[in-house]
């Protein structure tokens, strides 16, 4: 059995703009999704976070590659489209190794939704931090 990291805390200073392409199936088009963005993109060598984004829209679950802008503005100029991820409290765990273990992310978030204290409305975020740790976040009610 995969023993979690525990649940923490983590605050989001200000509000992130990212660029994002929605995958065009949730479960097998998430990879093809940050190709296509990337590809976009035309990345030089520039250094952008990487992020993910599990929303709830239509009545069924949509995923959204996504990356950081290189300068505010970006998306609109290359006319791709964003998302905003609000600045904020949020609940979060560590996923080490991620790329060896994509079976614990859908169970990592489920651990994190669990919290009455989650905001449910707001998406759940992956922030790949490194190539080998995954953040997993989700917002927090405010006042509680």
């Amino acid at each position: 059995m995969h023993i979690m990291n525990p649940i923490e805390s983590y605050e989001i200073e200000e509000d992130i703009t990212l660029i994002v392409e929605k995958a065009e199936n949730f479960g097998k088009g998430i990879g093809d999704a940050f190709v296509r963005l990337a590809e976009k993109l035309e990345n030089k060598g520039e250094s952008r976070d990487c992020y993910g984004l599990v929303m709830k829209e239509e009545n069924r679950m949509t995923y959204y590659a996504a990356f950081t802008e290189l300068f505010i503005g970006e998306a609109k100029e290359k006319k791709l489209s964003t998302r905003v991820i609000e600045q904020g409290a949020y609940f979060s765990i560590l996923l080490n190794d991620w790329n060896q273990n994509l079976m614990h992310i859908g169970p990592t978030f489920d651990q994190l939704l669990r919290s009455e204290r989650t905001d449910t409305a707001m998406p759940c975020i992956e922030f790949y931090r490194t190539e080998k740790e995954l953040l997993c976040m989700v917002k927090t009610k405010l006042n509680n």
